[in-house]
């Protein structure tokens, strides 16, 4: 090999070996007892100071110069930008409890467009399935009034006619812009059908009246990366970063999933999989759409597929299963998971479009919104329902459908309201 050829491996292998790369540290946890017993601003404020204690101990002391790094307090982790080799000094302190490469590009599934049709029906056909214009006769004002419902996505069209002023928080992950936007067009679909009002003259949303907190975290191609979707996931926790204020959502939608799949992981190695009971702990429920990888079974993947998540397939207006509707049993490496928990209407959904326009779309991603805006209507209607509860209460707010009972298609069954309003009066 000539000289020549021997520097160009020796700088290639230099570079390659200093490339710098997403890593999330994870800490260990020093009182699980006391982690365990804490709910709400008490328990953001314990993992907040136990985070902030462990970086000041790793930081402090390492020889090694990181500048790019953000704490994920909601896990007891710091999200670090660096080589490998600079990853791996941190092993060394005993406060680390492992390191997790990061920076895996996730991609939307954005199913399929399909022509408007022509319909002069006041309710889109998902609401009528849901038992929507039945609810509205019968609780007037119904409408998921002071709920906070969060939109993990791409971003949400402001001046759209449908989300008039409910708009109040929004933070773009993509490009720290201040004022929210969709370069995309899913989001502003998924938002429209959690809380879309009738300005077309038809109603697109379950809960025109919940407040719309808006993550940008998908770019106008529709990427992102798993690092920021965590980092959505805890902003949507705490959008002030103060835990004495309560100003976090109370019910977040993600129309998403990573498409890693299960057979060969363990769900206690996934920080997805880690961070859905903090959310719930915190009074955050997150739903998530199931995937579109149907027909075969074993499609779901993270967060979908996590054994504490709240995963919704699809079904179409005969109230089939859509045949891309992703199907559980979930299989990880040590356990068997039942998903999907429920159903919802996704294939041919209309709602709210860029250009303060209207689209049918299909999928999965469509489904989830049915779900979160429901969500939004018990929170309405009893206030003092924490995570847990709206989640129990949920999975009994279905019409059975396909096989009796659970099954790996429909889940407990497809989303019904009025179901949810009887188990409440009943209470």
């Amino acid at each position: 090999m000539s000289i020549l050829k021997v520097m160009f491996l020796s700088v290639f292998l230099c570079t390659f070996a200093q490339a710098e790369n997403l890593y999330l540290i994870v800490y260990k946890e020093q009182n699980l007892k006391k982690l365990q017993s804490l709910k709400g601003k008490n328990l953001n404020q314990y993992l907040r100071n136990q985070t902030r204690v462990n970086e000041r101990q790793l930081f402090s002391n390492s020889r090694a110069q990181i500048s790019d790094k953000k704490s994920l307090w909601i896990l007891n982790a710091t999200l670090i930008r660096a080589s490998s080799s600079q990853a791996q000094t941190f092993y060394q302190f005993s406060n680390v409890a492992g390191i997790l490469p990061m920076g895996k590009t996730i991609r939307l599934s954005v199913g399929n467009f399909e022509p408007l049709a022509k319909d002069n029906s006041l309710y889109t056909y998902g609401l009528v399935k849901i038992g929507l214009p039945q609810l509205r006769t019968q609780y007037v004002g119904l409408e998921g009034r002071g709920v906070r419902v969060g939109v993990i996505d791409t971003g949400i069209l402001l001046r759209h006619p449908d989300f008039e002023n409910r708009i109040i928080k929004f933070r773009d992950f993509v490009n720290s812009r201040p004022l929210a936007y969709d370069d995309h067009g899913h989001g502003t679909h998924v938002a429209g059908t959690v809380a879309g009002s009738n300005k077309s003259g038809r109603w697109i949303g379950v809960a025109p009246g919940a407040e719309l907190i808006i993550a940008k975290s998908f770019n106008s191609r529709g990427n992102t990366v798993d690092a920021d979707l965590l980092l959505s996931l805890q902003w949507m926790a705490d959008p002030d970063n103060n835990p004495e204020t309560d100003d976090g959502a109370h019910i977040v939608n993600n129309s998403w999933n990573t498409e890693e799949p299960t057979l060969k992981r363990d769900p206690a190695l996934d920080p997805f999989c880690a961070i859905i009971p903090r959310l719930k702990a915190l009074n955050v429920l997150p739903v998530f759409a199931a995937g579109n990888d149907g027909p075969r079974e074993n499609t779901l993947t993270p967060p979908a597929a996590c054994p504490d998540s709240l995963s919704v397939g699809a079904t179409d207006q005969d109230d089939r299963i859509a045949d891309f509707s992703s199907r559980g049993p979930v299989k990880w490496v040590n356990q068997m998971v039942n998903k999907p928990d429920l159903s919802a209407p996704g294939k041919g959904v209309n709602s709210a479009d860029l250009g303060s326009q209207y689209r049918t779309r299909s999928g999965t991603s469509m489904a989830s919104p049915h779900v979160a805006g429901a969500l939004a209507i018990f929170k309405q209607l009893r206030p003092d329902l924490n995570a847990s509860q709206l989640e129990s209460l949920i999975k009994l707010s279905v019409q059975d459908l396909g096989p009796t009972g659970f099954d790996y298609q429909y889940g407990f069954g497809r989303l019904d309201l009025m179901k949810g309003i009887q188990f409440l009066e009943q209470q």
